[in-house]
């Protein structure tokens, strides 16, 4: 362990991958076992592969951090778990095994939806064939399925493929973070007052969702209560009405809000991102407000401290 670096406090960012691989061709990245860490090797494997490197990674199960496991076992015995530290991939890989039974078509799906986006962030990589390969072969699905999935993706983000009727589309169709806010907003109880505290539905994008996010949220208001099928019947627009019937008894292939498939966890992650959105929203405000700013201006010091809290929450 002779060179060692930490984000504090900010996000993982392509620069700072650049900068670090000038200076070794071996990166171990040390995460908590926590949700959140888990939630941290999905979003920095891609910035990693994207850059050209195959990161290494340490999951710390019995230490909150790096400096307590070395106040604790000293750095000898932590050099010998760095060195024991896995490809960041086939760490990916193995969790989705202990996760889903890839034997089913249904296991097969779920690790697929949850390995898309990771896919189709380096599809354009140097190593884009060579991964993908190895999610296919691991997974085990056909390659031009596989590839299928992840241009359909891309195209949708890009809004360029039209989508089937609302009510009649796949969840897999809609995309993955606001179908299953909204789905919680639906099923969980409670969860609705969290996704309105929260703000995020302002940043949804997808026209439908945001209706149906609008009703619920109006029905409460007005109720007092979410109740699902008391919901479902007050809908007057048959489109949605058929949608959220479907929603709560979805094919289980579908389902990603199952206690079997941590479907609070997947919750949680997907409201996350939804407020990491929020925040890049505002981060661009106040960029653009300082531009108009001078330095020595009361204003101009607000903003850099919001746009510092803004970087702090975000990491």
């Amino acid at each position: 362990m002779e060179n060692v670096v930490a984000p504090l406090g900010t996000a993982l960012g392509r620069d700072q991958i650049r900068l670090a691989k000038r200076f070794t061709d071996r990166i171990v990245t040390v995460f908590d076992a926590d949700d959140a860490g888990i939630r941290a090797v999905k979003r920095s494997m891609p910035l990693f592969l994207s850059e050209g490197v195959e990161p290494f990674c340490l999951i710390l199960t019995d230490y909150k951090d790096p400096d307590e496991a070395v106040r604790e076992i000293g750095i000898d015995e932590f050099r010998r778990m760095l060195d024991s530290a896995v490809p960041m991939v086939d760490f990916f890989l193995d969790r989705l095994e202990q996760q889903y039974d890839l034997r089913t078509l249904q296991g097969k799906n779920l690790a697929i939806e949850e390995s898309l986006p990771i896919l189709r962030e380096i599809a354009d990589s140097k190593e884009g064939d060579y991964l993908i390969e190895r999610f296919r072969s691991r997974i085990g699905m056909r390659e031009d399925r596989l590839v299928r999935l992840i241009r359909a993706g891309r195209l949708r983000d890009r809004r360029s493929v039209t989508r089937p009727s609302f009510s009649k589309s796949s969840l897999f169709d809609l995309p993955s973070d606001e179908r299953n806010v909204v789905r919680g907003m639906l099923l969980r109880e409670g969860f609705i007052d969290e996704v309105i505290e929260s703000g995020v539905t302002k940043f949804f994008q997808e026209p439908n969702l945001i209706k149906l996010a609008e009703a619920m949220i109006d029905f409460k208001e007005h109720h007092g209560a979410l109740d699902a099928s008391a919901f479902c019947r007050s809908l007057e627009d048959e489109n949605l009405a058929s949608t959220v019937a479907r929603w709560m008894q979805p094919p289980p292939e579908e389902d990603d809000l199952r206690p079997e498939v941590e479907g609070d966890m997947v919750l949680r992650h997907s409201l996350d991102a939804l407020r990491m959105r929020r925040f890049d929203a505002r981060k661009v405000e106040i960029i653009e407000r300082m531009k108009h700013c001078a330095p020595c201006e009361e204003e101009y010091n607000q903003l850099a401290k919001e746009l510092i809290e803004i970087k702090r929450l975000r990491s």
